[in-house]
């Protein structure tokens, strides 16, 4: 995870001046590409967290983080109450699409 979070980090900066869901959308997208080398492994551990509730919830706080850089990344605000909601509404969606 920490590699796939170094590369959507290091990728180009998005536009400020597009909205909100083209600069989630961007970072996102940059993230599935860099997980799509490893599609087995994450379908594998995937399958294995549905398997193990215990190790999905020592993951939540890495995928929280994770996804809390997505949210910086993509020039969100993730700080405060508003953040959190915002984060915990993408962990939903990048759970949902990560599963397809």
């Amino acid at each position: 995870m920490k590699r796939i979070d170094q590369h959507v980090l290091d990728g180009a900066a998005v536009d400020a001046t597009e909205s909100v869901r083209d600069r989630l959308f961007e970072v996102l997208t940059r993230r599935f590409d860099a997980l799509a080398q490893h599609k087995c492994a994450v379908a594998a551990i995937l399958g294995g967290l549905c398997a193990e509730p215990a190790a999905a919830l020592a993951q939540t706080s890495r995928v929280l983080c994770s996804v809390e850089w997505v949210l910086e990344a993509a020039r969100v605000p993730s700080n405060g109450l508003l953040g959190l909601v915002r984060i915990k509404g993408l962990v939903l969606i990048y759970a949902n699409a990560l599963r397809v």
